[in-house]
């Protein structure tokens, strides 16, 4: 096997442990093929990358990060059947339904489920309370768009 590793950094969260773990999907994908798949648990902003590739697989592909209220991140990568370091990699925060852009609907839904106290994505800064941090945060993403 070959390893891609670096640190996945998820912009716009608390300093120190998260409340609640965010799970981040990840493929690595070669044109529509995917060729290695899974899922990254983070319990903090900052959360180091070790991401297993068959040995066999060479050439020009795209690592695809995506999920909780993160916009989806490509990033292209030439495998080559050796472990290399793709380096620090920033996830934009503030796409609290998942619709690919940070805008109205997600500034209507933490004001929706503002004061809660939940493991839900309106929680962007992820510290266990949804306020006006978290509003703040997604206004200040306004107009975000996910990584084509």
């Amino acid at each position: 096997t070959q390893s891609l590793t670096g640190s996945l950094v998820l912009g716009d969260t608390v300093g120190g442990a998260f409340a609640y773990g965010r799970n981040i999907a990840y493929s690595v994908m070669q044109g529509t093929t995917s060729v290695a798949s899974g899922t990254i648990t983070c319990s903090a902003s900052s959360t180091p990358l070790a991401i297993s590739v068959p040995g066999s697989v060479t050439g020009a592909s795209q690592l695809v990060l995506d999920g909780s209220s993160f916009l989806k991140r490509k990033i292209n990568v030439n495998l080559t059947g050796s472990n290399q370091a793709i380096g620090s990699t920033l996830m934009q925060n503030g796409d609290v339904d998942t619709s690919g852009e940070v805008d109205a609907a997600d500034i209507d839904q933490v004001i929706a489920d503002f004061s809660q106290l939940a493991n839900i994505p309106s929680d962007v800064d992820v510290n266990g309370e949804v306020d006006a941090n978290d509003i703040d945060i997604v206004i200040a993403n306004f107009g975000g768009l996910d990584n084509p």
